[in-house]
């Protein structure tokens, strides 16, 4: 059906061209009206018949096709009266106009209603698409709403947990802080203690070790004496004496040292064992002179 209109529209276009031109050429009178208005009703005729997707196309050129037999028209009715010499048949010229004037009306006409059933027909198929494209935008925007309210209950729930570790982990430290603040001020009291203890402790075995002292410069004195008295066991006396004055001197060194460092304490044990040892030696050695003496 549209090629059958396609080619009417093209073929009495040509063929009303065509009488134009022969109406002039050969100065016969013929009414045009005669072929354009049944030109035009099979026109429309066709264009009602169309699908309404082709109906926009139909309607175009049905008034294309009224347009251009209006210019036909009105190109025999000039013609009719500049070939005339004598005067003009006013009957000749109105019949071209005529036939202008019905063909431009029914053109106008029947193609703007074609083309407006086109639209129209068209009218709700794009309400429907706008009304889908509507519902999807509205879906759209309740989404991103959503969303963004799931995304600030998220962040608002992380920003609150999150301030509650901080308060938490606050008291922990100052609780932790508080414990070893207390831990250090028994540490030094503690340590307080011990270096008084460790002072007087150091101070009495310094005490001691003077006391020795003397008493080992006495008990030279005394191996002088018995050296004078007992020459045979003079130098062995010497010698032991000898020896608990070089232990007794590295005691007071000992002791002078650990005075000065806690850490000599042990070699100060060390050495007043060896000079308790010596002192030992040297009673049974006196013990054994006064055997002999008794004897």
């Amino acid at each position: 059906m549209e090629k059958a209109f396609i080619y009417t529209y093209r073929g009495g276009i040509i063929i009303a061209i065509s009488i134009a031109f022969a109406m002039v050429i050969s100065d016969f009178s013929l009414n045009i009206l005669l072929f354009s208005l049944p030109y035009m009703l099979i026109l429309v005729f066709l264009g009602y018949r169309l699908s309404l997707d082709k109906r926009n196309m139909a309607g175009e050129r049905i008034q294309t096709a009224g347009y251009l037999h209006t210019l036909i028209g009105f190109s025999i009715a000039l013609l009719h009266v500049s070939s005339s010499q004598e005067g003009f048949n006013i009957g000749e010229v109105m019949q071209p106009l005529g036939s202008a004037l019905i063909t431009s009306i029914l053109g106008w006409f029947a193609g703007g209603e074609l083309s407006s059933i086109k639209r129209e027909g068209d009218v709700p198929g794009i309400k429907d698409e706008m009304g889908k494209l509507s519902t999807e935008l509205d879906g759209f925007t309740n989404k991103v709403r959503a969303t963004h309210k799931n995304y600030i209950k998220t962040i608002q729930g992380f920003s609150e947990e999150y301030g509650r570790l901080l308060d938490k982990q606050s008291k922990e430290s100052e609780k932790l802080l508080d414990r070893q603040k207390k831990l250090i001020e028994e540490l030094i009291n503690g340590s307080n203690g011990v270096l008084t203890k460790t002072k007087e402790t150091l101070g009495q075995l310094d005490a001691s070790s003077r006391g020795l002292i003397d008493a080992m410069n006495k008990t030279n004195g005394l191996s002088k004496e018995f050296n004078e008295e007992f020459g045979k066991f003079g130098e062995e006396f010497k010698e032991t004496t000898s020896r608990i004055q070089e232990n007794a001197k590295a005691h007071a060194e000992a002791l002078q040292g650990a005075t000065l460092e806690a850490k000599n304490a042990e070699k100060y044990l060390s050495e007043s064992r060896v000079l308790i040892a010596e002192l030992e030696k040297l009673l049974n050695y006196i013990s054994t002179i006064r055997g002999h003496i008794g004897t």
